[in-house]
């Protein structure tokens, strides 16, 4: 992909193949242990490290032995302790899509986008569900209101505000590189 110019999100962080269940209708739980789990990270850390990764998507399945309370789009010890830090992943994290069975858990659309963005989400994803949509859209208004400032809405109507910070304004750029691609 990277070949033919087109920027790659790797997708589901940390690994999604242990599980049967499938997270478009149920909510997934990976029992394995954190070492276990190191194994599936390696196929995404090699692509970071070879700065080949535009975008993660994590997955929306529980990983008992990291983080029993949250999927991995909803922890901030998978997005920011893991990802961020011990990955040292800088691009843009992307929600999955927040219509999934696997992301009910946390309640309505605006709490699975809230929990997206406190957990670390750049961008959010919602797929064919226009009510779920604006509240995702209403949640996120609300939230760039209180002064959150992670992706300003007007970027989504092809403007964007200047950015506090210079991370911020990089991920913003690495988001349009992305969106541009599809």
């Amino acid at each position: 992909m990277s070949e033919a110019g087109m920027a790659a999100v790797g997708k589901h962080f940390p690994g999604h193949g242990a599980v049967e269940a499938d997270s478009h209708k149920d909510l997934p739980v990976d029992e394995r242990s954190e070492q276990a789990l190191d194994y599936d990270l390696r196929p995404f850390a090699e692509l970071m490290d070879r700065r080949l990764l535009a975008g993660i998507m994590p997955a929306h399945v529980v990983y008992p032995a990291v983080d029993a309370e949250h999927t991995a789009g909803f922890s901030r010890r998978w997005l920011q302790d893991i990802l961020r830090q011990q990955l040292q992943y800088n691009g843009v994290i992307f929600s999955d899509d927040l219509t999934m069975a696997g992301a009910a858990s946390v309640g309505s659309y605006a709490q699975r986008a809230q929990a997206a963005m406190d957990a670390g989400a750049d961008a959010l994803v919602v797929c064919n569900n226009t009510d779920g949509a604006q509240q995702v859209i209403d949640q996120v208004r609300l939230q760039c209101q209180q002064g959150w400032q992670h992706l300003d809405l007007q970027y989504l109507q092809g403007s964007m505000e200047q950015l506090d910070s210079d991370e911020s304004e990089r991920r913003a750029q690495s988001v349009r590189r992305v969106l541009e691609t599809l």
